[in-house]
Protein backbone atom coordinates (compact mmCIF):
# COMPACT_ATOMS: atom_id res chain seq x y z
CA UNK A 1 0.00 0.00 0.00
CA UNK A 2 3.17 2.21 0.16
CA UNK A 3 2.75 3.29 -3.59
CA UNK A 4 -0.82 4.31 -2.58
CA UNK A 5 0.68 7.37 -0.60
CA UNK A 6 3.17 8.21 -3.08
CA UNK A 7 0.59 8.45 -5.67
CA UNK A 8 -1.42 10.12 -3.58
CA UNK A 9 0.83 13.03 -4.06
CA UNK A 10 0.46 12.92 -7.72
CA UNK A 11 -3.60 13.25 -7.22
CA UNK A 12 -4.38 9.93 -7.57
CA UNK A 13 -6.18 7.76 -4.71
CA UNK A 14 -8.86 5.81 -3.62
CA UNK A 15 -11.00 4.22 -7.07
CA UNK A 16 -8.70 5.59 -9.36
CA UNK A 17 -5.81 4.14 -8.23
CA UNK A 18 -7.23 0.38 -8.66
CA UNK A 19 -6.99 0.77 -12.02
CA UNK A 20 -3.11 1.30 -11.95
CA UNK A 21 -2.94 -1.65 -9.40
CA UNK A 22 -4.87 -3.71 -12.05
CA UNK A 23 -2.46 -2.58 -15.20
CA UNK A 24 0.57 -3.33 -12.61
CA UNK A 25 -0.34 -6.60 -11.43
CA UNK A 26 -1.23 -7.76 -15.35
CA UNK A 27 1.53 -6.62 -16.57
CA UNK A 28 4.09 -8.39 -13.87
CA UNK A 29 1.60 -11.58 -14.32
CA UNK A 30 2.34 -11.64 -18.13
CA UNK A 31 6.38 -11.05 -17.64
CA UNK A 32 6.71 -13.55 -15.20
CA UNK A 33 4.72 -16.01 -17.78
CA UNK A 34 7.05 -15.06 -20.58
CA UNK A 35 9.67 -15.73 -18.29
CA UNK A 36 8.91 -19.13 -17.48
CA UNK A 37 8.57 -19.78 -20.92
CA UNK A 38 11.70 -18.57 -21.77
CA UNK A 39 13.10 -20.84 -18.95
CA UNK A 40 11.71 -24.02 -20.64
CA UNK A 41 12.92 -22.60 -24.15
CA UNK A 42 16.43 -23.10 -22.72
CA UNK A 43 15.74 -26.30 -20.04
CA UNK A 44 14.80 -27.74 -23.58
CA UNK A 45 17.29 -26.70 -25.57
CA UNK A 46 15.02 -24.71 -28.10
CA UNK A 47 11.91 -26.95 -28.37
CA UNK A 48 9.29 -24.20 -29.26
CA UNK A 49 6.17 -26.93 -28.67
CA UNK A 50 7.73 -28.62 -25.58
CA UNK A 51 8.12 -25.66 -23.96
CA UNK A 52 4.71 -24.74 -24.71
CA UNK A 53 3.20 -28.17 -23.37
CA UNK A 54 5.85 -27.67 -20.22
CA UNK A 55 4.21 -24.71 -18.76
CA UNK A 56 0.94 -25.31 -16.32
CA UNK A 57 -2.53 -25.42 -17.73
CA UNK A 58 -4.94 -22.59 -16.76
CA UNK A 59 -8.25 -25.87 -17.03
CA UNK A 60 -10.26 -22.77 -18.11
CA UNK A 61 -13.05 -25.72 -18.57
CA UNK A 62 -13.05 -26.75 -14.91
CA UNK A 63 -12.21 -23.27 -13.10
CA UNK A 64 -13.73 -20.18 -15.13
CA UNK A 65 -16.81 -20.47 -12.58
CA UNK A 66 -14.90 -20.95 -9.23
CA UNK A 67 -12.14 -19.27 -10.33
CA UNK A 68 -14.03 -16.32 -12.31
CA UNK A 69 -15.65 -16.32 -8.44
CA UNK A 70 -12.88 -15.99 -6.64
CA UNK A 71 -11.16 -13.23 -8.37
CA UNK A 72 -14.25 -11.52 -8.07
CA UNK A 73 -13.92 -11.56 -4.16
CA UNK A 74 -10.02 -10.80 -4.03
CA UNK A 75 -10.96 -8.10 -6.49
CA UNK A 76 -13.59 -6.36 -4.11
CA UNK A 77 -11.47 -7.15 -1.14
CA UNK A 78 -8.40 -5.45 -2.84
CA UNK A 79 -10.78 -2.74 -3.71
CA UNK A 80 -12.06 -2.33 -0.15
CA UNK A 81 -8.53 -2.54 1.35
CA UNK A 82 -7.74 0.68 -1.05
CA UNK A 83 -10.70 2.78 0.03
CA UNK A 84 -9.91 2.54 3.64
CA UNK A 85 -6.22 3.01 3.46
CA UNK A 86 -7.23 5.94 1.38
CA UNK A 87 -9.99 7.24 4.14
CA UNK A 88 -8.34 5.76 7.46
CA UNK A 89 -4.59 6.26 6.11
CA UNK A 90 -1.53 3.88 6.68
CA UNK A 91 -1.80 2.80 10.19
CA UNK A 92 -5.29 2.28 10.60
CA UNK A 93 -6.70 1.39 7.25
CA UNK A 94 -3.98 -0.93 6.53
CA UNK A 95 -4.53 -2.73 9.71
CA UNK A 96 -7.73 -3.60 9.12
CA UNK A 97 -7.04 -4.78 5.90
CA UNK A 98 -4.73 -7.30 7.23
CA UNK A 99 -7.07 -8.11 10.43
CA UNK A 100 -8.84 -10.76 7.74
CA UNK A 101 -5.45 -13.45 8.64
CA UNK A 102 -6.03 -12.84 12.50
CA UNK A 103 -10.12 -13.40 11.45
CA UNK A 104 -9.03 -16.82 9.30
CA UNK A 105 -6.19 -18.06 12.03
CA UNK A 106 -8.83 -17.67 15.22
CA UNK A 107 -11.58 -19.35 12.79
Amino acid sequence: MIPLHFAAMSGYGGPSYVISFACGAALINMTLWILKYLFELYRLDGAVGKAYYALPSFHVREMWYLGGLSGLLWSMGNFASIVSVTFLGQGLGYSFSQLSMLISGLW
